[in-house]
């Protein structure tokens, strides 16, 4: 009597795997029953060819106040000071003899957008 009073008043300082190590192993069955089951879906990379064409610079547009924009076309180093009306017409031709060929507006903070804008949609 006096024995089983001392076992009981000691805790226990065991942890009990066995439930955890069962259910590990039913985690395990199933994953290895449904694993072939998965269907792998199919990538489709896209084709790479080399050109030995560098890509076109881009045609740059600095806005230099109201009226005037600076243009600089990729292929060339100079830049060619151009009115708002005719800018359009410009970047017309240049697209033209390249097409896909692309445009950068460079804007100071201070200048508005629209100015420009409306010249391109005339």
């Amino acid at each position: 009597m006096e024995n089983s009073r001392r076992s009981r008043s000691r805790p226990m300082s065991d942890i009990n795997v066995v439930p955890y190590i069962d259910v590990m192993l039913v985690l395990l069955v199933i994953f290895m029953v449904t694993a072939p089951m998965i269907n792998t879906g199919q990538v489709e990379l896209p084709q790479v060819s080399r050109s030995s064409a560098l890509p076109a610079k881009p045609i740059e547009i600095e806005v230099l106040g109201a009226s005037q924009v600076r243009v600089r076309d990729g292929s060339t180093a100079s830049a060619r000071v151009v009115y708002l009306p005719e800018l359009a017409a410009y970047i017309r031709a240049r697209q033209a003899e390249k097409p896909g060929h692309e445009v950068d507006v460079l804007l100071d903070a201070q200048l508005q957008i629209e100015i420009l804008a409306q010249s391109l949609r005339q």
